[in-house]
């Protein structure tokens, strides 16, 4: 087979941050090729560079024999080169089927033309009984999915699947999947950027590996599985532990289901943190390590199970309750108010009463951990830095005193250097005796902080245990290859 993407010594800066460092890696022609690596590890940084998002800050990208510089993203997906996205992006104003049928119409198509060739798409997917609806009316899943066909009414030579399986029911999963080997044999190519190992092992011919940036190993499936190099850069050396002494404990989650729009994603879930103790939560994308938060938290209903936290029934709490019980939640993505300023955003972590008597206190103990937010305290939030916004996101839930801090993915995008400062935060906060139940894609970096791990899979926990056993269990490599 011929080389029908070229990627040669790819590296993208923003400011002093590298996010890509020589990249370099072909695709031939009517082949699928994986790509995993955690959050961070410049995956999508990657595909905006190859549709013409961001321009390399060095290297080339060859398609099709042709040298892409300087072509915009559309005359890419003109020669063939498109991609779908991790979010959905329906065209909120057209139906389902109008909205597939723009693909066509891009491509030059009559609207009678475009019309015909959208419902067969639709029909293939098993999405014919939607083809008239608003897509405002349907569930996260099928708005991926509609993205898929708008994208394959182009007729593509090259398509780039920006983790289009996650948050996909299993049957739509096996939908998509066959779809995706049909249509790779008869001469797409594909670029699958997924968590799910499952997919990749069923689709993936070629499997690329990356971290921080980087290419850490590349060739055969089954060859790349095998190489250690796939998760040193994430497990680290086990480290010696005092054994825990007997402590209450803080927070009792008992078999929790739930999801979203009716589709469980947590299914039946324990889990439990002691005073004093750090635990982890391990997983892939999907795994339902966000959901399970949201849900401790009562941002989510329970479809079944219980949370207590310090004794008390928090399962019919109202969302407010916990923080007023004394939980610090640090949610994905930080949750800035970015119109606000620093200061304000501080303040307004302290807004249970409890918490507003010890505001002035808890201000100067965030600011002591944090220093470099002192200088920006009058400015906007949005105009911090991503380490700078992270460190606010923590010291906004410090100021409610929590007994209990809950961090989901404190590494999420940061430069490896931001990561060791966060971490060497929370390090300071642990030896404190803080509490804390951490949701992390950096495995090294949270087994080395924690006491105990659990590992999710599709919503479950297949592992759980002292971090020292956990590290070295197969299951935890396996999620790691799942990122």
């Amino acid at each position: 087979m011929t080389a029908l993407l070229e990627l040669t010594g790819i590296t993208k800066s923003f400011g002093a941050v590298r996010s890509l460092v020589d990249v370099t890696f072909t695709i031939e022609d009517h082949g699928i090729v994986g790509l995993i690596g955690p959050n961070g590890a410049g995956k999508s940084t990657l595909i905006n560079v190859l549709t013409g998002v961001y321009a390399p800050s060095a290297g080339s990208v060859r398609f099709a024999g042709r040298n892409l510089a300087g072509l915009s993203t559309a005359e890419r997906a003109r020669a063939g080169l498109v991609r779908t996205f991790q979010r959905p992006t329906p065209i909120l104003d057209l139906t389902c089927i109008e909205g597939v049928m723009v693909g066509g119409l891009c491509r030059g198509l009559s609207v009678s033309e475009a019309r015909r060739e959208a419902r067969e798409k639709l029909e293939l997917l098993g999405l014919a009984e939607v083809a008239d609806l608003s897509p405002r009316k349907l569930p996260t899943g099928h708005l991926k999915l509609l993205d898929f066909l708008r994208v394959l009414m182009l007729h593509p030579r090259l398509v780039l699947l920006d983790e289009l399986m996650a948050g996909l029911s299993i049957t739509e999963l096996e939908v998509v999947q066959g779809t995706v080997e049909h249509l790779a044999g008869t001469g797409i190519t594909f670029l699958v950027i997924e968590h799910l190992m499952d997919v990749i092992r069923r689709l993936s011919r070629h499997l690329v590996v990356m971290d921080a940036g980087q290419i850490v190993t590349e060739g055969e499936l089954a060859a790349v599985i095998s190489d250690p190099r796939a998760s040193s850069r994430r497990i680290s050396a086990p480290t010696r532990r005092t054994p825990l002494r007997s402590r209450r404990f803080m927070l009792e989650v008992s078999g929790i289901k739930t999801g979203y729009e009716g589709v469980e994603v947590v299914h039946g879930v324990d889990l439990s943190v002691s005073e004093g103790e750090t635990v982890c939560v391990l997983g892939a994308n999907g795994a339902g390590k966000s959901t399970m938060l949201r849900a401790i938290m009562r941002q989510l209903p329970l479809w079944g199970g219980s949370v207590h936290f310090l004794g008390q029934d928090l399962t019919a709490a109202k969302a407010s309750v916990p923080a007023h019980r004394g939980m610090g939640y640090v949610p994905e993505g930080r949750g800035m108010l970015a119109s606000l300023t620093v200061r304000e955003n501080l303040e307004m972590g302290a807004y249970p009463l409890r918490a507003q008597t010890a505001l002035a206190v808890n201000l100067d103990r965030v600011l002591a951990l944090f220093p470099a937010l002192v200088p920006r305290l009058e400015d906007a939030a949005g105009n911090l830095s991503g380490g700078q916004a992270q460190m606010l996101a923590i010291g906004r839930a410090l100021m409610v005193s929590p007994k209990l801090l809950l961090l989901d993915e404190p590494s999420l995008g940061l430069a490896p250097q931001i990561v060791g400062q966060v971490y060497a935060v929370l390090g300071q906060l642990k030896t404190a005796g803080q509490a804390i139940l951490l949701v992390e894609q950096a495995v090294g970096k949270a087994l080395a902080l924690s006491d105990r791990a659990y590992v999710l899979d599709r919503g479950r926990v297949v592992l759980s245990g002292p971090c020292n056993e956990v590290r070295n269990d197969k299951l935890l490599r396996d999620a790691y290859l799942a990122l």
